[in-house]
């Protein structure tokens, strides 16, 4: 039974107002775009062509199935739209993007007393991590695209902020001399394990005593 076989049964329970609002709504949708449902509503309408309310339950059911099918797919659009929403949500401002190390960009200034070393970054940017294993301190920087395109434009304080390392005394977790300090990807680290590891092998050394 096609959609318009359900339609033409409706028809009459539709005139004769015997429709629920759902049908209803169904039916005027249907006659927009079908001109034979829509030339058989009018004759009805007209009394071109007599009223009979033989819609039976088998037709009235599969409308409703076809109402249920219409329902689950505009269900499942909206959830897919909610979960593309949140993904990019995720990446644009809150997933945290490692910027690259370059030897132009960084000014390693080692304080006269030898008690400190501060580094100049370059480029703009929003955060800065620092871990220490041992006497090496990992430093890393990042943004999020939001930050990268829209916040950091706006807001000069953000942009080359010292990052002042205590090489006697070491980090707030650690009290230990800092004789190393590596560049390396904070995001790697965050994930732990190997990974973990492997951002640690992988760092730049960009200061030693």
């Amino acid at each position: 039974m096609t959609k318009c076989d359900v339609i033409q049964d409706l028809i009459p329970l539709y005139i004769d107002n015997a429709a629920s609002e759902g049908s209803r709504a169904e039916i005027e949708d249907h006659i927009k775009t079908c001109e034979n449902c829509r030339e058989l509503l009018e004759k009805m309408k007209s009394g071109d062509i007599p009223i009979h309310l033989n819609a039976d339950k088998t037709e009235i059911n599969a409308f409703k199935i076809i109402k249920q099918k219409l329902l689950r797919k505009n269900v499942l659009i909206s959830f897919i739209a909610i979960v593309v929403t949140v993904i990019v949500v995720f990446f644009v401002c809150i997933y945290r993007i490692p910027l690259q190390y370059s030897p132009g960009n960084m000014d390693i200034r080692p304080s006269n007393d030898q008690k400190t070393v501060t580094i100049v970054y370059a480029d703009n940017y929003t955060r800065v991590s620092q871990i220490q294993t041992g006497d090496s301190v990992y430093i890393g920087y990042t943004n999020t695209f939001w930050e990268s395109f829209f916040y950091i434009k706006e807001n000069d304080k953000y942009n080359n902020i010292d990052t002042t390392i205590n090489i006697e005394s070491g980090t707030q977790f650690i009290n230990q001399k800092v004789n190393k300090i590596y560049y390396f990807n904070i995001n790697k680290y965050s994930v732990g394990g190997k990974t973990k590891n492997q951002a640690l092998a992988d760092a730049i050394l960009i200061w030693e005593r």
